[in-house]
């Protein structure tokens, strides 16, 4: 059995989750247009780095469809806070039947993902993010703003 890091399972959920209705849910059977419709949504960066994890999953999905209950509940209902929620857990039971080679090299695209530059700005006291926040606090603003007792 594979060791697992749930930093690797949170990365690989970031970057599938939106993915997934264009992979394997309904817009997968359109082909081409679906693809052409995911790289407009979700930039072509996040498409590419979305097709290669995929291309690594699949094998394993057909192969233990009951593993993958997530996934396909993911892309069947995009906007299922709960069906996002539950992704982790079975992609992390989906990689630990895998063979170390291919968690490996589920690792090497997650790293690269990783490692590209991002610059993001916010104006104004308003807050930007140049990739994923979990578990943190954000505060934002420059300005104190006191109510005052209608009169």
């Amino acid at each position: 059995m594979v060791l697992i890091e749930a930093a690797l399972v949170q990365q690989l959920s970031s970057l599938l989750a939106p993915a997934l209705p264009y992979l394997m849910g309904p817009a997968a059977a359109a082909g081409q247009k679906a693809a052409e419709a995911a790289k407009s949504k979700l930039g072509e960066d996040v498409w590419n780095k979305a097709k290669q994890i995929w291309d690594k999953l699949r094998p394993e999905v057909e192969k233990k469809p009951e593993a993958a209950g997530a996934l396909k509940e993911v892309a069947e209902n995009a906007e299922d806070e709960l069906a996002k929620a539950a992704l982790p857990r079975d992609l992390k039971k989906l990689l630990e039947g895998m063979p170390p080679e291919t968690v490996d090299q589920l690792r090497s695209i997650v790293s690269e993902v990783k490692s590209e530059t991002r610059i993001t700005t916010a104006d104004r006291g308003g807050v930007a993010v140049g990739g994923n926040v979990s578990g943190g606090t954000i505060t934002a603003g420059y300005h104190s703003y006191e109510k005052k007792p209608e009169t």
